[in-house]
């Protein structure tokens, strides 16, 4: 699937709400980004890290229209999961399905009225694992499927700002949902992109792992992670097409996504043959 071109207001807006000139041009801001996984754990076919990259007014904008329907829909304890939501489980068991579609599509709208930039990068893991020996020697320790969609969400989101030619000062604050598997190991290749000035080194912010009942931005990125799952197992294996939930959240022209199935991993594969071990996309 062609990447989709992200639209302008975002762009706009950086530079009506940068930060006021100083002495010797624009202050850095920093713009922030939420992300989350979505994996399919039991065919074990695909993997997405998705998100968005947002800035005053629009995380602002989103965080409080989300906790407005969180709380309306009696979701404010347990928040909104989309997998489940789908799926029938936990907050939503006996829901009906009729209601939980209307559920749905009341928080894809939230996440379209927002205007913030959409990103998603997804590995077939079949692919992936098939090709392992081949990752662990080129890659290392950063050898598994969530740290390669980890660090190509950075880097585009990274890109995303350059392309916009926003202030090199600018950098990205990154939150992701906790995740005990991966976060320590995350952190510690964050840390070594940095340390290893790879391209987009400046435009790296801090890094956290948040609660997602914390932090409600987390609970829209994994709505977008687990809808680009969902076309990544469904549409690009050619099953069926995609769900009216998707299209709707495409329908506001601003989502970035690269897929990694069997073709695109051999060609980086072949592109780093004569990479060292700790070498990066």
């Amino acid at each position: 699937m062609p990447a989709l071109v992200c639209q302008e207001p975002y762009v706009y807006a950086l530079a009506r709400f940068l930060s006021p000139l100083g002495e010797n041009g624009p202050m850095a801001a920093i713009h922030q980004a939420y992300c989350d996984e979505s994996d399919d754990s039991t065919f074990h076919q695909a993997f997405v890290i998705a998100g968005f990259l947002g800035f005053p007014p629009y995380l602002g904008l989103l965080e409080l229209k989300w906790e407005a329907a969180l709380e309306e829909e009696h979701l404010e304890r347990e928040g909104f999961h989309m997998a489940d939501c789908v799926g029938g489980f936990k907050a939503f068991r006996n829901v009906p399905e009729a209601e939980r579609i209307r559920l749905q599509d009341r928080f894809i709208a939230i996440i379209n009225e927002s205007e913030v930039p959409l990103f998603a990068t997804g590995v077939m893991t079949n692919d992936y694992d098939a090709l392992m020996p081949q990752f662990r020697a080129w890659r290392g320790e950063y050898a598994k499927p969530y740290y390669l969609a980890f660090q190509h969400l950075v880097h585009t989101m990274a890109k995303f700002l350059d392309d916009a030619e926003v202030p090199p000062k600018d950098t990205i604050g990154f939150m992701f949902d906790r995740q005990e598997e991966y976060e320590g190991r995350a952190k510690k290749m964050y840390d070594a992109l940095w340390k290893d000035k790879v391209q987009f080194a400046h435009r790296l912010g801090p890094l956290c792992y948040v609660n997602r009942m914390q932090a409600v931005q987390v609970q829209a990125a994994d709505v977008v992670a687990y809808l680009n799952l969902r076309y990544l197992i469904d549409v690009e294996t050619g099953k069926q097409k995609a769900s009216p939930q998707w299209e709707k959240l495409r329908s506001a022209g601003r989502m970035l996504t690269k897929f990694f199935s069997r073709e695109g991993l051999e060609a980086l594969l072949r592109e780093h043959a004569s990479s060292p071990p700790r070498a990066y996309i």
